[in-house]
Protein backbone atom coordinates (compact mmCIF):
# COMPACT_ATOMS: atom_id res chain seq x y z
CA UNK A 1 0.00 0.00 0.00
CA UNK A 2 1.53 3.43 -0.94
CA UNK A 3 2.20 5.84 1.80
CA UNK A 4 -0.06 8.65 2.58
CA UNK A 5 2.99 11.22 3.55
CA UNK A 6 5.20 10.94 0.52
CA UNK A 7 2.63 9.29 -1.75
CA UNK A 8 5.98 7.44 -3.49
CA UNK A 9 7.26 4.80 -1.33
CA UNK A 10 4.75 1.63 -0.13
CA UNK A 11 4.22 0.56 3.62
CA UNK A 12 5.16 -2.52 5.17
CA UNK A 13 4.63 -4.89 8.32
CA UNK A 14 7.60 -4.48 10.07
CA UNK A 15 9.45 -4.22 13.72
CA UNK A 16 10.31 -1.55 15.22
CA UNK A 17 12.55 -0.38 18.35
CA UNK A 18 10.29 2.82 20.27
CA UNK A 19 12.15 4.73 22.37
CA UNK A 20 10.49 6.96 24.67
CA UNK A 21 11.82 9.22 28.16
CA UNK A 22 9.94 8.75 31.29
CA UNK A 23 11.11 10.55 34.16
CA UNK A 24 14.30 11.62 32.70
CA UNK A 25 15.17 8.06 31.61
CA UNK A 26 15.66 6.45 28.58
CA UNK A 27 12.90 3.29 27.81
CA UNK A 28 13.40 0.94 24.91
CA UNK A 29 10.55 -1.02 23.60
CA UNK A 30 11.86 -3.53 20.94
CA UNK A 31 9.57 -6.08 18.53
CA UNK A 32 6.96 -3.42 18.66
CA UNK A 33 4.76 -4.18 14.89
CA UNK A 34 4.25 -1.40 12.72
CA UNK A 35 3.85 -0.24 9.06
CA UNK A 36 7.01 1.93 7.67
CA UNK A 37 7.04 3.56 4.71
CA UNK A 38 10.23 2.35 2.88
CA UNK A 39 10.72 5.62 1.35
CA UNK A 40 10.33 8.03 3.71
CA UNK A 41 10.45 5.88 7.20
CA UNK A 42 7.10 7.16 8.13
CA UNK A 43 6.30 4.97 10.90
CA UNK A 44 2.19 3.99 11.53
CA UNK A 45 1.15 2.12 14.74
CA UNK A 46 -2.48 0.42 14.53
CA UNK A 47 -4.48 1.47 17.98
CA UNK A 48 -4.50 -1.85 19.43
CA UNK A 49 -0.78 -2.15 19.42
CA UNK A 50 -0.24 1.27 20.49
CA UNK A 51 -2.57 0.47 23.66
CA UNK A 52 -0.37 -3.15 24.09
CA UNK A 53 2.31 -0.51 24.09
CA UNK A 54 1.29 1.84 26.79
CA UNK A 55 0.13 -1.01 28.89
CA UNK A 56 4.13 -2.58 28.08
CA UNK A 57 5.41 0.86 29.15
CA UNK A 58 3.55 2.35 32.58
CA UNK A 59 2.96 -1.56 34.27
CA UNK A 60 7.18 -1.16 34.16
CA UNK A 61 7.88 -5.01 34.91
CA UNK A 62 11.19 -6.19 35.01
CA UNK A 63 12.52 -5.49 31.66
CA UNK A 64 13.59 -7.88 29.55
CA UNK A 65 17.86 -6.64 29.65
CA UNK A 66 19.71 -3.00 30.11
CA UNK A 67 21.82 -1.06 27.83
CA UNK A 68 24.37 1.70 28.29
CA UNK A 69 22.84 4.83 26.15
CA UNK A 70 25.38 7.44 24.95
CA UNK A 71 23.78 11.09 25.48
CA UNK A 72 24.97 13.90 22.85
CA UNK A 73 23.85 17.39 23.10
CA UNK A 74 22.82 19.05 19.57
CA UNK A 75 25.87 21.79 18.80
CA UNK A 76 25.10 24.18 15.55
Amino acid sequence: MKCDVCTIGNRRQQLIRYNLTIDDRLVVVENVPAIVCDNCGEISIEPEVAAGLQKTIWERKTPARTIEAAVYEFSR
